[in-house]
Order: C-alpha cells, then structure tokens, then sequence
C-alpha cells in the first residue's frame, strides 16, 4: 500500500511540474497539414501487388476460389467467423490507400465497397 502511495505521489509531483497540460505554442494550420501529407511516399511494390491482391479475393469471384479464399470453417459468433477476416483486409485496404495514388485509392473504394 505505501508503495502505491508513493508511486502515485511521485506521478502526481511530474505531473504538476511538467506543462503537458498547455498546447504547443505554435500549432500546424490544416492547410499546412494537408501540404505536408502530400509528400507521402508512394506504395512499394510489394504494397502494390498486396493492394492488387486484396482487390482480386474481395471482388466477384467463381465460387469454387471464393470457398479457397473465404470459407475459413468458423461460426458467426467465432473467433474464425468471416467477418473478421474480411474487416482485417479491408482495414489493409484502408492503409494502403492512405497513401496511393488516384488508381489505387479506386481500388481500395472498390474493395471497402
């Protein structure tokens, strides 16, 4: 109990004596954000062909390669319900096309789709 206290009194002590409590005295402009994400880096190539992948399993596919991809055996309720898999891939999507270009960010509509 007094190790508590005393953990929580020196936490208490950096606290008061630290100024993470007031902003930055200059903050970014949205403008000036917006300027600076336009400098992201291109996707590499293997982002690219895993964009292009993810694009592939989450369009029209023949049934017997929507079965390969997508019937992974679990219930609706299960921790391998296909749910999950399907809001992780469109989680990479999501990421990928952070940074694409116009093509790709088509891509990721049509995978978010």
């Amino acid at each position: 109990m007094t190790i508590v206290a005393l953990v929580l009194l020196f936490g208490a002590t950096l606290f008061g004596q630290s100024d993470v409590r007031q902003p930055p005295a200059t903050q970014e402009s949205p403008a000036e954000i917006v300027e600076e994400s336009k400098g992201l880096r291109p996707l590499s190539a293997d982002e690219e062909a895993a964009l292009r992948w993810l694009d592939h399993i989450a369009g029209p596919l023949p049934e017997a390669e929507e079965k390969e991809w997508w019937n992974i055996g679990g219930r609706q309720f299960g921790l391998f319900a296909t749910r999950y898999n399907i809001a992780f891939a469109g989680y990479a999507a999501a990421a990928l096309g952070m940074r694409g270009n116009p093509e790709q960010k088509a891509a990721v509509g049509r995978i978010l789709d």
